[in-house]
């Protein structure tokens, strides 16, 4: 169907187009085994070549994971101690109060709120200069946490 088109398309153009048009001929058996004999080991090379690529690129990602999960084990551990530390020194500022006032102290022993807040109150700007303290029932003895 498409031959007797081209057949067509031809004979309506000029001579100098027409050969310029003219199809390659077709490749004998001769060509036909020298492209397969090249292209085939070629292409397996090229096969092999990309395995590897995709190999050495699957093991290199595998060793950044790595490197980053450890990394964050290390963050971690720091964040870790750094946040216990952080609490017994806090801890550490708060006995050495209640240790140094005996107001305090009876005040506590005895689980009086208000007193106990209201003693508290003279040394929460030391607590918070040491221990960067923020907790709001040191303000105010009518004030309550929650949580």
């Amino acid at each position: 169907m498409f031959a007797h088109l081209r057949q067509a398309i031809m004979n309506c153009l000029p001579n100098h187009i027409k050969q310029a048009t003219e199809l390659e001929p077709q490749p004998g058996r001769a060509t036909r085994h020298l492209r397969l004999a090249f292209l085939a080991p070629l292409s397996g090379i090229l096969l092999l070549l990309s395995g590897i690529w995709v190999l050495a690129l699957y093991y290199h990602e595998i060793d950044i994971v790595d490197m980053e999960v450890k990394r964050t084990q290390v963050l971690m551990a720091r964040m870790y101690r750094d946040d216990v530390t952080h609490h017994a020194n806090t801890l550490e500022a708060v006995m050495e109060v209640i240790r140094h006032d005996r107001a305090l102290r009876a005040a506590f022993a005895r689980r009086d709120r208000v007193t106990l807040l209201q003693h508290a109150a003279v040394y929460y700007p030391d607590l918070r200069r040491r221990t960067g303290s923020t907790c709001c029932a040191c303000i105010s003895p009518t004030a309550t946490t929650t949580g």
